[in-house]
Formats: structure tokens, C-alpha cells, sequence
């Protein structure tokens, strides 16, 4: 199964994660990584390095930053490059519920990474609705 971590600033991450296992329960194979406004980049970067070291028996990781080209999704993606050797690490900016809860779901038949890293972005993109386009009325 890919493992998936979130990650992102303040505790918007435990937020997401919260409402999932409301919805869900807590699934298998599931990170969370906040970059806490009392921490240094280095002190975010070597937790979220322990997170993938901890995942790597997963064989691949989707990581799910909040915002792109910020602290999460920089380190994110570096830690990716220098992990490339010992797991497939794909990583989506633009973290939501909707995206995580579908592609926590879609592990148990999506195996390839990029493919479920695909889906999330898909998935993100259509939960952003503007209700007065949506509706005629």
C-alpha cells in the first residue's frame, strides 16, 4: 500500500486529519507533518525526513503539501530527490479533505504512485465549487 503523509504550515495538517477519520477512521499507512511557527526549516525538514524513513517499507509515499512553492512543498519535494534511490515519493500541492479521503480510499487498488498522485489532483480540484456557478437559481 503507498503510504501518504500531509504536511503543511500551522496545524492545518491535523485539521485535515482530524476530519478525515471523522469521515473514515484512521487509515493505515498515514502521516501527518506540521511546519509549526516555533520550529526552524531544519527542525521541520528532519521530521519530515523521520515520517518518510518510517514509510519506506511502504515502497512508495504521495506526500500532500498545503500550499505550492512554500517551506512544505520546497522540502517536500527536495527530500523526494533525496530519497529517489530507496522510494518512489511523488508529491500534490493544494491539500484538501476532499483529495486526501479519495486517495487514502484508492490504495486498495491504485499501486503505482503517480497514478494516485493523478487522482488527487483530479479529486482537489473538482471539491473547489462556487455555489452561484453551480447553481442557475
Amino acid at each position: 500500500m503507498i503510504g501518504i503523509i500531509i504536511t503543511g504550515n500551522g496545524r492545518f495538517p491535523e485539521g485535515v486529519s482530524s476530519a478525515m477519520e471523522i469521515l473514515s477512521g484512521k487509515p493505515k499507512d498515514f502521516e501527518v507533518v506540521s511546519y509549526l511557527l516555533e520550529e526552524t526549516v531544519d527542525e521541520y525538514e528532519a521530521r519530515l525526513r523521520s515520517t518518510i524513513e518510517g514509510l519506506k517499507h511502504c515502497g512508495s509515499i504521495l506526500i500532500m503539501t498545503d500550499l505550492q512553492d512554500s517551506t512544505t512543498y520546497r522540502s517536500a519535494c527536495m527530500l523526494a530527490k533525496e530519497f529517489a534511490a530507496e522510494v518512489n515519493i511523488d508529491v500534490v500541492a493544494g491539500l484538501n479533505i476532499g483529495m486526501v479521503l479519495q486517495t487514502s480510499m484508492a490504495r486498495s487498488y491504485i499501486t503505482n504512485v503517480n497514478d494516485l498522485a493523478s487522482l488527487a489532483t483530479e479529486t482537489g480540484h473538482s471539491q473547489i465549487v462556487d455555489f452561484d456557478e453551480k447553481s442557475p437559481d
